[in-house]
Order: structure tokens, then C-alpha cells, then sequence
């Protein structure tokens, strides 16, 4: 149901939303009204303990009186509410699709890509940093062979053949501080000359990274 003023329920919690930030760090004490009379009482004031408990009578508060909660206040924090109820909504109705449409592509044995280039995985395999080589060949048309170097650990770039005519890039980032996402679109000549294998395969420490011998495999 959609939240109206009407329906508006007047708690406690509601009121918190409403209070004013006090000037003075140990805080104060203040009364929130709202439109139908209803109040709430805040005593914020804190104080020391133990042997600090002697500066006490020191310590300045302040006294906010009372915080008047217009009927426009309302009336906008109610659209936010309903703007907000409305994202998460839509939000869990993209995830319910999602999640049906990864479903069916595993099915399918393949993996659907979005407009942007990355590969549907699912929340399992972004999470694990795993995917199914086969269903990745079977989705670019490329071998198995070449889906299978995207599983290097770190900054990795795989340029794999099609069978369609295409060369393909893969990537995915450094998955030792990210989750795994994979990005795959055309590759042209000119990308592809961008990468020198040798210079690659002989980099410092790049065994232990995931860097292979094969000539379409870029780790860093």
C-alpha cells in the first residue's frame, strides 16, 4: 500500500527522523511536535563516568525546546518514502528476472551478455570467482581451451577466436581484491597489437599470477 500522510503512522522512530543536531557534543534535549499534536520527548544530554565524572558540572547541553514538524515536512518526507518503496520494488522485480533468465541460460547450456558486454553470472559464481568454462565457449563459439585461461587470478585479458569470424576479448579484473565480472566484446587488429606475449610472459612474478604460455593470454 502506498504511504500517505493519512496513513502515516506517528511513532517514535518517525520522530527521530525529525530531530534537530545539537551544537555542544555531550547534546541536550528536545521536543518533536507533529501537526496532530503529537509529541516526543528526546534526553540526549550525556555525561562522564568514572574519574571524568568531576568535569560534569561543567558540561554545557542544549535545550532545543520544541522542533515543529510541519504538514510540509510530512508531505515530503512521505514522496521520499514512496520514491524509495518504488526503487526497491522495481529493484527486486530486475533481480527476480535476473535471476529466471540466468536459470534458463544455464538450462541452455550458455550465459546471456547484457548491452554493455558483460556476461550474466550468477551470484554463486560472482561471489566464488567461478564460472563454467564450456557454457562461455559455447556462448562466444570459441574453444574451451581458450574460455578456460579466464580463469587466472589476477588482471587477466584473453583474446579467443570465433567461430563466427570474430576474435573476441575477454577480461575480468585483478580478483584477489574484486569480485569476478566478466567483459567480452569484438576485438580489433588494432587492439589485439596493443599486446606483445613476450613482454607479458617474461614480467616479474607473473607465473604467479596466472600468466600462461599461450600467445592470447595477458596477465597482470
Amino acid at each position: 500500500m502506498k504511504t500517505t500522510v493519512k496513513n502515516l503512522a506517528i511513532t517514535e522512530d518517525l520522530a527521530l527522523r525529525f530531530k534537530k543536531s545539537y551544537k555542544f557534543k555531550m547534546g541536550g534535549t528536545q521536543t518533536v511536535v507533529f501537526p496532530k499534536g503529537e509529541s516526543f520527548y528526546f534526553d540526549d544530554r550525556q555525561y562522564y563516568s568514572g574519574r571524568g565524572a568531576k568535569y560534569n558540572s561543567s558540561i554545557r547541553h542544549e535545550f532545543l525546546d520544541i522542533i515543529i514538524v510541519s504538514q510540509k515536512k510530512l508531505k515530503d518526507y512521505v514522496i521520499k518514502i514512496n520514491e524509495l518503496n518504488a526503487k526497491i520494488a522495481a529493484n527486486k522485480k530486475a533481480k527476480k528476472a535476473y535471476d529466471k533468465r540466468i536459470l534458463q541460460a544455464k538450462k541452455d547450456g550458455i550465459y546471456t551478455i547484457d548491452h554493455n558486454g558483460y556476461v550474466d553470472l550468477s551470484d554463486n559464481e560472482w561471489q566464488s570467482n567461478n564460472f563454467d568454462a564450456a557454457r562461455l565457449a559455447n556462448t562466444l563459439k570459441i574453444s574451451v581451451k581458450d574460455a578456460t585461461l579466464l580463469h587466472s587470478k589476477g588482471k587477466t585479458y584473453v583474446f579467443a577466436k570465433s567461430e563466427d569470424g570474430n576474435t573476441y576479448e575477454l577480461y575480468h579484473s585483478d580478483l584477489s581484491c574484486n569480485y569476478l565480472s566478466i567483459w567480452t566484446g569484438v576485438a580489433t587488429p588494432e587492439r589485439i597489437a596493443e599486446f606483445e606475449p613476450k613482454e607479458w610472459q617474461s614480467a616479474p612474478y607473473a607465473g604467479l599470477v596466472g600468466q600462461t604460455s599461450n600467445n592470447n593470454h595477458f596477465v597482470c
